[in-house]
C-alpha cells in the first residue's frame, strides 16, 4: 500500500525503522542499491516513503542471501518475472548449500564413528571383514625413486587440479598381494586419494570392491611394516584364507598423532571368495 505523501526520513530515523545500522544504508548509497532521494548541503541523507518499501524488499533478499549484484539487476527490472528469476536462482543457490550440509554431516558422523571404533581397536587383532560397498579411488603411480614426501605432494596437487573435495581427501597406499608373497615390502604400486574427481578423463581410477578383506594394524614407523606383514600371512596361511589382488593401507589416526610412533595405519588385504 503507497500513501501519497512528501515526507522524507532521516538516515537515522530510516534505519531505526527498519532496525538496521545506519553504517548498512551508506554502504548501500555506495554501491549503488539504495541512494538517498535528498542529500543537502550539510551532508544528511534523506529517503522517501517509497524508498522505505524498496528498502525493506532490499533487506528480505539480504535475508534470503540474495547478492548485491543480483539484487541491483532486480531492481532495475522490478517486474513479477524479475523477481521470480532471483527466486529461481536463490532456490538453486539453497539446494547447492543443502547438498554441502548434507555432506559436511555425514563426513562428521563418519568420523564420529571411526574415532569410536579407534577408541576400542585391539592393535594386535587380524581378523576378517566383509566391506558392504564399492570404494572410489583416484591412483597415482608410484616411481621407482620416489620418496613418501613426494608421494604425498603429488596425490595433494591432483587433489587440487581435479577438484576433490576435501573431505574425501583420505591417502593411502596399495601394494600387490604377490610382491608381499614374494617377500618384497617396498614394491608399492599406487598411491590413492580416497575418492574419485567430478571429470576422470585426466587420472587413473580404482575400485576396492566390496567383499572379504582380512583387516590388521600396524602402529608406528612404516620401516616395520614388514614384520607385521610376515605376522599376517603366517595368519591367512594357519587359517587357510587365500589373499589375492592388493593390499590397501591408510592412516586411521593421523589427526592427532604426535609422533610417528603413535600413527596407525589400517591394512585391509582382498581374500579370494569361497566357492
Amino acid at each position: 500500500m503507497f500513501f501519497k505523501t512528501n515526507k522524507l526520513f532521516s538516515i537515522g530515523t530510516l534505519a531505526k525503522m527498519h532496525g538496521i545500522n545506519k553504517k548498512t544504508l551508506m554502504w548501500y548509497d555506495e554501491v549503488g542499491l539504495l541512494k538517498p532521494a535528498l542529500v543537502k548541503a550539510n551532508g544528511y541523507r534523506y529517503y522517501t516513503c517509497a524508498q522505505s518499501f524498496m528498502l525493506e524488499n532490499i533487506l528480505m533478499l539480504r535475508e534470503l542471501e540474495v547478492s548485491i549484484p543480483k539484487i541491483k539487476e532486480f531492481l532495475q527490472n522490478r517486474t513479477p518475472q524479475g523477481l521470480s528469476k532471483v527466486y529461481a536462482l536463490t532456490l538453486s543457490d539453497v539446494d547447492q548449500k543443502i547438498e554441502r550440509l548434507n555432506s559436511i554431516k555425514t563426513h562428521l558422523n563418519k568420523e564420529l564413528n571411526a574415532i569410536e571404533e579407534l577408541l576400542s581397536i585391539d592393535l594386535k587383532a587380524i581378523a576378517v571383514v566383509n566391506i558392504d560397498h564399492d570404494e572410489d579411488m583416484t591412483l597415482l603411480d608410484v616411481g621407482c625413486d620416489a620418496t613418501m614426501e613426494d608421494l604425498i605432494e603429488d596425490a595433494l596437487k591432483v587433489k587440487t587440479q581435479e577438484n576433490i573435495d576435501t573431505l574425501d581427501c583420505q591417502l593411502g597406499a596399495i601394494i600387490a598381494v604377490d610382491s608381499l608373497k614374494n617377500d618384497d615390502f617396498d614394491s608399492y604400486r599406487y598411491v590413492f586419494i580416497g575418492a574419485k574427481p567430478q571429470d576422470s578423463s585426466h587420472v587413473s581410477l580404482h575400485k576396492k570392491k566390496a567383499g572379504r578383506y582380512l583387516r590388521a594394524y600396524h602402529q608406528g614407523s612404516w620401516e616395520k611394516l614388514p614384520d607385521r606383514y610376515r605376522e599376517i600371512l603366517s595368519y591367512a596361511q594357519e587359517h587357510n584364507l587365500k589373499l589375492t589382488d592388493y593390499s590397501y593401507e591408510r592412516g586411521i589416526n593421523e589427526d592427532f598423532v604426535d609422533s610417528i610412533d603413535q600413527y596407525i595405519t589400517q591394512i585391509d588385504i582382498a581374500l579370494e571368495e569361497s566357492h
